[in-house]
This record gives C-alpha cells, sequence and structure tokens, in this order.
C-alpha cells in the first residue's frame, strides 16, 4: 500500500476507495459502525475541497492554475476516481476558469474518463509552468521535483514531496 498512497490529496484509485466504503457498508450490515473507518472516509471525501481551497487562497479568479498529476498515483495511466480530478472541479466551483494540467502518461486516459471538464492539457511540466500563474503538484511524479527550480511561481506541492 505505501506504493501507491501518499499524504496530501487523499486517495484514489478503484480499488482503495471502493473497498473502503465496502468494508464501512458490511460493518454497518453486522451492527457496528467503526468510526476510524467512517471518519477515513469523510477525510477523504473532504479532502479535494481542503486542497482546492488552499491552491487557490487569495488569487483573483482569472488565475491560471496549473495541475501536474492526473493519474492516481505516480508510474500509471489510471485515473479512476483521482483526486486530481476533484481537486479540478471543486477549482471550477470555486469560479477558476482557467486550469492546465500535465501528467506523464495519463494525459489521454484522463481527457477520455473526464470530457466535460475545460482544461487544457499540456505535453510537459515546464510547459504548465510557463503558463500558470500558481501550480500545485497532485500527482508524486518524481519529474516534478524539477519545478521549483524553474523559477519563483507559486507551488502547492499538494504531495508533501518537495
Amino acid at each position: 500500500m505505501t506504493s501507491y498512497v501518499y499524504p496530501g490529496c487523499g486517495y484514489g484509485g478503484y480499488c482503495l476507495p471502493k473497498d473502503t466504503n465496502a468494508l464501512l457498508a458490511q460493518s454497518k450490515v453486522k451492527g457496528f459502525e467503526p468510526p476510524i473507518l467512517k471518519n477515513v472516509i469523510a477525510t477523504n471525501d473532504a479532502r479535494p475541497k481542503t486542497i482546492a481551497r488552499r491552491i487557490v487562497d487569495g488569487l483573483d479568479k482569472s488565475t491560471v492554475v496549473g495541475i501536474l498529476g492526473l493519474s492516481f498515483k505516480p508510474l500509471s495511466d489510471d485515473v479512476r476516481d483521482t483526486p486530481a480530478a476533484r481537486i479540478i472541479r471543486e477549482i471550477f466551483g470555486a469560479g477558476y476558469q482557467n486550469v492546465v494540467v500535465y501528467d506523464p502518461a495519463a494525459n489521454d486516459e484522463f481527457k477520455q474518463h473526464y470530457p466535460d471538464l475545460p482544461i487544457k492539457i499540456f505535453d510537459s511540466a515546464k510547459a504548465v509552468y510557463d503558463a500558470a500563474d500558481v501550480i500545485a503538484i497532485v500527482t508524486a511524479w518524481e519529474e516534478f521535483k524539477t519545478i521549483p527550480p524553474i523559477g519563483n511561481k507559486k507551488i502547492v506541492d499538494c504531495r508533501y514531496m518537495l
């Protein structure tokens, strides 16, 4: 589990969210509602809004927001139930309309799974850095560690990897 669960944005993917919800549901059927599990799920569900606020706090609505990482874990193109999609939805819901994104493996998958999100998909982290006013690292891809030395833009490290 430590190979794909990173702190910060919450967990995603296909299995872990499904499994935690199933475990809670089965516990309730058996007459027990485990408070720790219930709160883990509630906290995970609340993370996108908290992270989105952290990214855009105090910024003008015309700000271009850059998102680095779309897959739910590095070294994967899996975007099922990815925190990135939930965070991007929260950013749009807060009134920001300019979101540019990049993922080393999941750009095409993300576009297919989330066609309703009016994002601009770029082909490099540098392109996102150049276009955005604020950059958020949402997936812990190793290549994103090279972003801070590029310049002095605000970078929100949502995975505590820098």
